[in-house]
């Protein structure tokens, strides 16, 4: 059925076999009425808020439209995070399996089966939501989940669904991004340049990041304090950067945005959130000033790397009020890193103490480019009990929203490192959309392709690198270039990314400046990245209208403009067509 062009009577009946199933913290199961009704030619069910109450764990929406037999044609499309990256399951005989998404990078799943395929746009609660994808007993399902957590519902819990007929994948991707526009939640990537030469050059340019400084990673001492710190490893001060620039120039590098990473005090990771002093074991604030002055008189953009996620003990600012707490009053803590252990800081002192503040300060350098904040877009939006600055997840992207705001009027523009879509009004480029992501299919059985849907919503609005895998990919294999170009990637190089023993998660393949022999060697290969990079800048601009499999291990893109890619993963050839018919093998 067409849901766009149905009367309203038609389109209620849809949906009247859909369940709202809310398991509660202790366990029992019990059902929600909601209210199903039409929006601009969408079905919507909404459970408003006050519904919700309190003590549910979850709340599963279930329509029977979003389920299909084994041996059906179609498939489902899932969603998930940075870590599973977007997936299709075919109905195919197979074992009783489902799989629950780390909350969406995008709010939406859908299906498609004869005569039929339907998208699920979740408009209400979106960043609390997760996507349950299985089969039992030869049924297929799909349906959002949403993770309350204990908690009263922010806002009402909204689903839209939409019929396209017999549409796929990327025309689900392609409603989406149309609907987004239209809604003003983000703005095309060439309208954003006009005005911002800053932006311009960065979308033409390749992005190179050279890591300076760290201390051992994961480390052992968890408890640092500014007196007792592992030693810092300087692998690239300021002067190795001003040669590197001088080697760009030398090697006729066009366009470049650099992204100075661990400049601030401690290195890398080391003392978040604190920045100041700019570390002296580099050359401090002299050689810094130094070395952004000769990237700009050499025509590149130079940016810098910032993190208000993270505090570690050892920060001057350490303040323990203003960690996140859980609900039962302990701190949020993460993984070891190079500072000690990681304390979540919550995004309300984090702005208001700490980015409101900093920022200013790091822009007075003299950065100009596309910013980075590290990590907001790469995972879920966190929850904060602290009793001094409670926020709930929409409340914390909108923290979030505002220091990317600020990011883009203090140096032209805002970067993260992954692919939540709840900050895609103020994004201008993600350092990656997945981490591993062509390792996900075999850990996760209901699971058979992976697609490149976040690309084909956000191409044209967002750049990005596609996965982790292929920053440097100029030094990697086949796989890697063609996974590049099958995206409509911007390319990534990375100086010093080896974060240690089992963190490398960019790969083993590494920029280096050790000799000068090294540096002769990493320059010409971010040289090849450029030159592979210039004769597609202008696909930056353009919608990504469609993606298939045209064979297995073979692949077309096609953009707004015409344009095709088609990349062979059994030979490792590509091919380019542009619409004024000129061929690049």
């Amino acid at each position: 059925m067409n849901i766009a062009s149905s009367k309203e009577s038609d389109l209620l009946k849809i949906f009247t076999k859909q369940k709202s199933i809310a398991v509660m913290e202790d366990g029992t199961i019990k059902i929600i009425r909601g209210i199903t009704g039409v929006r601009d030619g969408r079905v919507t069910f909404t459970i408003p808020k006050d519904a919700a109450g309190e003590k549910i764990s979850h709340i599963d929406i279930m329509p029977d439209l979003m389920t299909a037999s084994a041996g059906d044609d179609g498939y489902i499309v899932t969603i998930g995070g940075i870590h599973e990256g977007n997936f299709l399951t075919y109905f195919k005989e197979r074992d009783d399996t489902r799989y629950i998404t780390n909350f969406n990078m995008i709010p939406v799943y859908g299906i498609k089966k004869k005569n039929a395929c339907i998208l699920g746009i979740v408009t209400g609660m979106a960043t609390d939501v997760k996507t349950v994808t299985g089969v039992r007993n030869g049924v297929y399902y799909t349906y959002p989940r949403f993770c309350l957590e204990g908690d009263e519902a922010h806002e009402d819990i909204t689903v839209e669904y939409v019929s396209l007929h017999d549409a796929g994948y990327s025309e689900m991707a392609a409603y989406y991004r149309n609907y987004q526009l239209a809604r003003g939640a983000c703005v095309l990537l060439k309208e954003r340049v006009k005005g911002n030469p800053a932006l311009k050059k960065a979308v033409e340019a390749v992005e190179i990041r050279i890591r300076h400084a760290w201390k051992p990673g994961p480390c052992t001492e968890l408890h640092q304090t500014p007196q007792k710190q592992p030693p810092l490893k300087v692998a690239c001060d300021f002067d190795k950067v001003s040669d590197i620039i001088g080697e760009f120039k030398r090697q006729g590098l066009g366009k470049a945005e650099i992204c100075l990473v661990g400049w601030n005090t401690g290195g890398h990771a080391g003392r978040f959130p604190q920045l100041f002093p700019v570390e002296e074991k580099l050359g401090g604030e002299t050689k810094l000033r130094k070395v952004i002055s000769e990237a700009k008189e050499a025509g590149y953009n130079i940016v810098c790397f910032t993190n208000n996620t993270c505090a570690f003990e050892c920060a001057d600012s350490w303040n323990p009020d203003h960690i996140v707490k859980n609900k039962d009053g302990s701190y949020k803590t993460g993984q070891k890193d190079c500072g000690g252990l990681k304390y979540y800081l919550c995004p309300k002192p984090a702005y208001e103490d700490y980015v409101a503040a900093d920022l200013p300060k790091v822009a007075e350098l003299g950065f100009t480019g596309v910013h980075y904040i590290d990590i907001i877009t790469a995972v879920p939006a966190v929850k904060c009990y602290n009793e001094k600055h409670p926020v709930n997840r929409k409340e914390t992207v909108d923290m979030y929203n505002k220091m990317g705001l600020l990011s883009r009027k203090l140096f032209g523009g805002f970067q993260s490192e992954g692919p939540y879509d709840f900050m895609s009004g103020c994004i201008d480029s993600i350092v990656y959309v997945t981490i591993k992501g062509s390792e996900r299919l075999g850990s996760k059985p209901v699971f058979d392709e992976t697609i490149p849907f976040w690309q084909l919503v956000y191409h044209g609005i967002i750049m990005s690198n596609p996965d982790s895998s292929t920053v440097n990919y100029t030094l990697k294999g086949a796989a890697e270039r063609l996974k590049l170009l099958e995206t409509g990637g911007r390319p990534l190089m990375y100086y010093y990314s080896k974060f240690g023993e089992k963190m490398n998660w960019m790969g083993d393949t590494d920029l280096t400046y050790e000799n000068e022999e090294d540096l002769v060697k990493g320059v010409a290969a971010v040289k090849r990245a450029y030159d592979e990079y210039k004769d597609l800048v202008y696909l930056q601009y353009e919608f990504m209208e469609k993606h298939e499999k045209t064979a297995d291990g073979v692949f077309r893109t096609t953009y707004s403009d015409g344009t095709t890619v088609k990349v062979d993963y059994n030979t490792g050839d590509f091919e380019i067509n542009k619409p004024a018919s000129m061929t690049l093998k």
